[in-house]
């Protein structure tokens, strides 16, 4: 737990926030896309509930009440859920489409500085390939961080065990992500850098 806390600390360093300003909004986008992704996931569940029973549920009309949203119509349940569903869709390929066009940005910035005389050696082509796949990892590490925390939030304020249960599961995560990524950066290593790493050994 506390090797945990000094990771998120880390990323909250000022010099580390000035680096880490182009991955910003890529990783905001990249929450927003999982929470969409989620959303779609609950709507139709939501929707077949409701319109069968001839009335919004309980627990989707008590999140209305609380932000003082008017609720749709009993007749009109069908057609609110398929416009809510439709809008939810076509955000879902906006926001997958504009974290793609951050990322490649960052990606594109990565490859014109480490390109030189149009030409790349084999040292340099395996550098920048482990540059780009931590770009990678970075934004999909530091969006699930967020995203789960977020969400831990949120199911302690509904339901405390189911909170607890969820935080065992994130932390096993959280494992299997760490030593998934140690494989990969050894993976990753070019053929040279492996053979420098082996003669060290030696």
């Amino acid at each position: 737990m506390v090797q945990i806390l000094r990771g998120i600390s880390y990323y909250f360093k000022p010099s580390k926030i000035r680096k880490s300003g182009p991955y910003l909004i890529p990783i905001f986008l990249g929450v927003l896309f999982k929470f969409n992704a989620l959303l779609l996931f609950i709507l139709p569940i939501t929707a077949i509930k409701s319109i069968s029973e001839g009335t919004l549920s309980s627990r989707v009309a008590k999140i209305f009440n609380y932000f003082y949203i008017p609720k749709p119509n009993d007749e009109s349940l069908f057609l609110f859920f398929l416009t809510i569903i439709l809008l939810a869709l076509v955000t879902f390929f906006i926001i997958r489409d504009f974290k793609n066009f951050f990322i490649w940005k960052i990606k594109n910035k990565i490859y014109l500085n480490q390109r030189s005389n149009n030409k790349l050696s084999k040292r340099k082509y395996y550098d920048l390939k482990s540059k780009l796949n931590r770009v990678d990892r970075l934004i999909k590490i530091n969006e699930n961080i967020i995203f789960c925390s977020i969400l831990i939030i949120l199911i302690i304020l509904y339901d405390f065990q189911i909170a607890l249960i969820t935080l065992a599961g994130g932390l096993i995560y959280y494992k299997i992500i760490v030593n998934q990524n140690l494989k990969s950066n050894l993976n990753n290593l070019s053929p040279l850098d492996k053979r420098d790493r082996n003669n060290k050994i030696l």
